[in-house]
């Protein structure tokens, strides 16, 4: 089984994918109700709490977030935090190394989902060293 897509619902769907268009620099391609940004592995989906309403009753609302995180790689986070820094109006973390040897970002998008970008295997720490 293969992860195809990810939608985020939203009551902004111009506002949050100008956004996911800044982010990702992909090309979003849909409408006022429902937009599509195909990346090179997967889809990422922004629709309107009206467009979802047609799966049933309220199935989702925008805004409401808390448990997920949408993790997108680059290849150096540093010089990625620079470009954010220019449309990314607060980060809930700059630049930081994990034990595991990755270099992260974390931020929320304007809908308050929780984005990390990382860079692998970035980070200064030896993981082989403990």
């Amino acid at each position: 089984m293969n992860l195809s897509a990810v939608k985020v619902v939203t009551r902004d769907v111009r506002g949050l994918a100008k956004f996911y268009s800044e982010l990702t620099r992909w090309a979003a391609i849909g409408s006022d109700d429902y937009v599509e940004f195909a990346g090179p592995h997967s889809t990422l989906a922004i629709c309107s709490e009206r467009s979802i309403e047609l799966f049933g009753a309220r199935a989702a609302i925008g805004g409401c977030n808390r448990s997920v995180i949408f993790t997108f790689e680059v290849h150096d986070a540093d010089a990625e935090y620079r470009r954010l820094a220019s449309f990314v109006p607060g980060f809930v973390e700059g630049p930081k190394d994990r034990p595991w040897g990755d270099r992260t970002i974390l931020f929320r998008d304007p809908d308050g989902n929780l984005i990390n970008v990382r860079a692998r295997n970035q980070g200064t720490r030896d993981v082989n060293r403990g």
